[in-house]
């Protein structure tokens, strides 16, 4: 039974019980463990994000616990049905809609980490006054790693730095 045909016959318990149901599989079809009781489909749900933070109990409030509405005369009324067949529309379409209309951005392509050809150093200046003649000041090895290339650039500097 659909929830709007039980709508339709004022058979608002049953309206009830279907979007329950609709909730544990989608629950399951989402990645919930079959088998399991309502109030853990739910929770299931919102804890994956599948209910918005402050909605869960949206879905657990409307009427009684589902084994009182299975098993014992309780009868559900006009508003606590439309609340949760309003609340079951919005989450289908969520989960099965949305993802279709709105996809989600393609990954981006991993970087390749660039293969070094080699070290470049090179001078720096701030000024005409340290202005060198020559840019390149050393080019290094290409296996080098980078913490001894750190050493030399540092080494090339107090060379430089020092013996004028």
């Amino acid at each position: 039974m659909k929830p709007e045909g039980a709508m339709s016959s004022q058979a608002y318990t049953p309206a009830v019980l279907a979007c329950r149901k609709i909730l544990m599989n989608v629950a399951v079809s989402v990645g919930a463990k079959a088998g399991e009781s309502f109030a853990s489909y739910v929770e299931f749900l919102a804890k994956e994000g599948y209910i918005p933070p402050n909605g869960k109990h949206w879905s657990i409030t409307s009427g009684p616990s589902p084994n009182e509405a299975n098993h014992e005369i309780t009868l559900m009324s006009k508003d606590e049905a439309e609340k949760l067949i309003t609340f079951v529309e919005f989450m289908l379409k969520f989960i099965y809609e949305l993802p279709n209309v709105v996809p989600l951005p393609a990954p981006k392509p991993a970087m390749k980490p660039k293969k070094v050809k080699a070290w470049l150093v090179t001078w720096e200046w701030i000024g005409d006054h340290a202005k060198r003649p020559d840019k390149v000041a050393e080019i290094l090895d290409p296996r080098l790693p980078a913490e001894q290339v750190r050493r030399i650039v540092e080494l090339l500097y107090h060379r430089e730095a020092f013996s004028q």
